[in-house]
């Protein structure tokens, strides 16, 4: 099983980058007998998180476009995540409605679902030419009988990232109404824009929601403005910066701690994916978590 980890936020600077950078170093670090995962970072005007961290996971080039001739280039998500890797992609801007319906106009949480289980996949049509184009890429004489490849099913999460202000949140409700159903979605609260308190009361306005939808909250502990400039202007991982002898010890101390509460809280996250949608692979007897574990 494979997983598609959307890092939405719909709205810019809400600290999406920052995340999808906080993710990584998770799985980097904490998940070191999974898989890495491949990176799409899709807001081609800055590739902030490539930037850091294209030379540590493989990465995809797509963007996200209301153009339907461009869009195709976006199937290439899938496509990674149905042969076995799992995916990070961090969302642009103002992109969630041509995310949404590339998703549901071509069934994708269905389709990735009849990937993951056998007897569904050998019944499937869109599987069979799959398996036979394939095979004859690999070798233009062989029969569609050839070897083929390890096709995985696929699950969509969504971590959306919010400022706490309400053209921030908007997003996140439509996007619960629409397809929270459909994909389990985590709240990630910046706590670097709003306070502990503005969050508690916005959690405790949330809370009907959030329980209605079985939505997770965590959330991007603060850190000092001048430690994370010297991280951006470095070009720094956070493991990196965490090492940097050009930083001092105190911020390097400050860097530990905050990536420590971020690892924390993202496996919080984990943990209550893999309680919601433990799912096992057909004919096995392997559960496989949400984070790439067996």
């Amino acid at each position: 099983m494979a997983d598609i980890h959307l890092i939405d936020g719909e709205k810019g600077g809400v600290g999406k980058s920052l995340f999808a950078r906080l993710l990584l170093h998770y799985w980097l670090t904490q998940l070191t007998d999974a898989p890495k995962p491949v990176l799409f970072d899709t807001d081609a005007s800055r590739k902030d998180v490539e930037r850091f961290y294209g030379n540590h996971v493989d990465c995809g080039d797509v963007r996200f476009s209301d153009d339907d001739e461009k869009l195709v280039v976006a199937d290439e998500i899938f496509q990674t995540a149905l042969l076995g890797q799992s995916v990070v992609v961090n969302l642009g801007a103002s992109v969630y409605e041509v995310v949404r319906d590339w998703i549901v106009s071509n069934g994708l949480i269905e389709l990735g679902k009849i990937a993951g289980d056998t007897k569904a996949r050998q019944n499937s049509p869109i599987f069979q030419a799959l398996v036979e184009r394939k095979s004859m890429a690999a070798d233009p004489n062989a029969s569609s009988k050839a070897a083929t490849p390890k096709i995985e099913g696929v699950r969509f999460f969504k971590w959306f990232v919010c400022s706490g202000q309400q053209d921030s949140l908007a997003p996140f409700h439509q996007s619960l109404e629409e397809i929270g159903d459909q994909m389990p979605h985590i709240l990630v609260e910046n706590r670097f824009l709003y306070d502990d308190q503005q969050w508690e009361a916005i959690e405790a306005e949330l809370a009907p929601k959030l329980k209605q939808y079985n939505v997770k909250s965590i959330y991007i502990p603060k850190l000092l403005k001048t430690d994370l400039k010297m991280v951006l202007e470095g070009g720094l991982t956070w493991a990196e910066a965490i090492k940097a002898r050009s930083l001092s010890l105190m911020a390097r101390q400050r860097l530990f701690m905050f990536c420590e509460t971020a690892n924390t809280q993202i496996a919080e996250a984990f943990a209550n994916l893999d309680s919601n949608t433990n799912t096992k692979k057909t004919g096995t007897k392997q559960t496989v978590s949400a984070n790439g574990k067996k």
